[in-house]
């Protein structure tokens, strides 16, 4: 599965899969494909962190979301969000059966 880096207390990954989205979900009680791009959700440090954490978490399960919140500083929020986004994009392209894996080599 690809993944996408990102720079907050260390080099970390964002790996967005449909497991990740049900965390988000229970955690929130929001779908995120649901906002729209002046959601007043996305301006809520509290759900962006949620769905930072969701992205992270299948890398370190000991995450929690106030440590996640905690990485990002204010003025990082549009750079953070935008590479979110971008990770979701990455994680829902289709995958290409002729590729070859890990697992393959």
């Amino acid at each position: 599965m690809d993944t996408t880096p990102i720079t907050l207390d260390r080099d970390r990954q964002l790996r967005y899969t449909w497991g990740a989205m049900n965390e988000f979900k229970e955690k929130t009680g929001l779908v995120f494909g649901e906002f729209g791009e002046n959601d007043e959700h996305l301006s809520d440090f509290q759900v962006m962190a949620t769905l930072l954490w969701a992205g992270l978490v299948w890398e370190d399960e000991t995450l929690t979301v106030e440590q996640v919140a905690n990485m990002v500083d204010v003025s990082r929020t549009a750079e953070v969000l935008d590479i979110v986004v971008a990770a979701m994009g990455q994680s829902s392209k289709p995958q290409d059966p002729t590729a070859a894996t890990a697992s393959d080599e």
